[in-house]
């Protein structure tokens, strides 16, 4: 298989390059407020090392999710706490090599109609929508 996108599904996520281009969506996001989290920049020291294992394990099939971070929020005045389970950053760059190669093809499988959780349409273009379907009576 070639690490630019062709194979398998599954050969392209557990690619470098899949891995890599999950690695760069979590970094830009982790970096968005211009402060990286300590487990990045550990993540970024060793990146190398990181993604070269990461690439086996799932290739191997041994790879094994870490178990989620989780905290309590405050939620608002009422005394409530919200927890959050946080994936580790080796699993969010897996995730994201997931969905960047699965993505196009479920958009492809998607009915015109839909509108939610899919990248590059939103409420706008949904009330178009609508509005044009009301428009043709």
């Amino acid at each position: 298989m070639s690490e630019s996108g062709t194979g398998t599904p599954f050969e392209r996520i557990s690619s470098r390059e899949g891995l890599e281009d999950g690695w760069r969506m979590v970094l830009a996001k982790d970096a968005s407020d211009g402060i990286l989290q300590k487990k990045t920049k550990e993540f970024a020291e060793h990146l190398d090392e990181f993604l070269t294992e990461l690439s086996e394990f799932l290739r191997s099939g041994t790879y094994e999710p870490d178990p989620l971070l989780s905290f309590g929020i405050p939620k608002g005045t009422s005394g409530e706490v919200r927890i959050l389970h946080i994936p580790s950053i080796r699993d969010r760059v897996v995730e994201r090599a997931v969905v960047n190669t699965i993505t196009h093809r479920a958009d492809l499988a998607m009915s015109p109609c839909s509108f939610a959780y899919r990248t590059g349409v939103g409420t706008d273009d949904a009330v178009d929508h609508l509005a044009r379907l009301r428009d043709a009576g």
